[in-house]
């Protein structure tokens, strides 16, 4: 009956040893090296050129098609909608955090009466 009363602190303690001895690293622990290639996603190289920086007027010779682009970019409404939308939600975006500096406000009143008394 007593193993039954303390069944919950033994199983709490013994899972909390379990965690700690799972976390231990010996004192011989070096990391592993890992070769890293030339190519690795950090690694800084000489060429950072890509197709993505290049302007469309670059790589679109042709002087009709480059005509044909600059009109559909002025007359694209999708496009127009878009960037008034984004317009439109930075502008909510500074109403918004306007609210965060402190404000300051005063307000007065005042009144005035005029009572007669018996004579």
């Amino acid at each position: 009956m007593a193993i039954k009363k303390h069944l919950p602190a033994i199983l709490t303690t013994l899972l909390l040893l379990i965690f700690i001895a799972g976390c231990k690293v010996g004192p011989n622990y070096k990391r592993p090296g890992y070769p890293t290639g030339d190519q690795y996603r950090f690694s800084i190289s000489g060429d950072t050129n890509s197709i993505a920086d290049t302007s469309w007027t670059y790589v679109f010779r042709d002087t009709v098609l480059q005509q044909m682009i600059r009109q559909g970019l002025a007359y694209n409404f999708d496009l127009l909608m878009a960037v008034e939308r984004i317009n439109q939600a930075r502008a909510v975006f500074k109403n918004v955090r306007a609210d965060l500096w402190p404000s300051l406000s005063a307000s007065g009143a005042a009144a005035w009466t005029k009572s007669q008394s018996p004579a």
